[in-house]
């Protein structure tokens, strides 16, 4: 599984891209620094890519987490919102 995150940094507008061998589902929550899930959803992809637009323009600048997880893996991106 292959993660992206574009662009980066942001305003808080972004999208999602995973590629490779993909999951039926994952699990997406967004961190602060200090682990507080801030955002919670079930991603069902379908097919061997997947994108996704998210707009957490509301956040305040500072750096936060992407964590997916499909049971088995989990991955971890890092989030510039300015």
């Amino acid at each position: 599984m292959q993660l992206g995150l574009t662009p980066n940094p942001n305003k808080g507008k972004f999208s999602l891209s995973l590629s490779g061998e993909v999951a039926k589902s994952y699990q997406l929550h967004l961190l602060d620094l200090q682990g507080k899930k801030l955002f919670e959803e079930v991603l069902q992809p379908q097919g061997q890519s997947f994108v996704k637009a998210f707009d957490f323009s509301h956040l305040a600048a500072g750096l936060y987490f992407l964590r997916l997880s499909d049971g088995a893996r989990v991955g971890t991106l890092k989030l510039v919102v300015e």
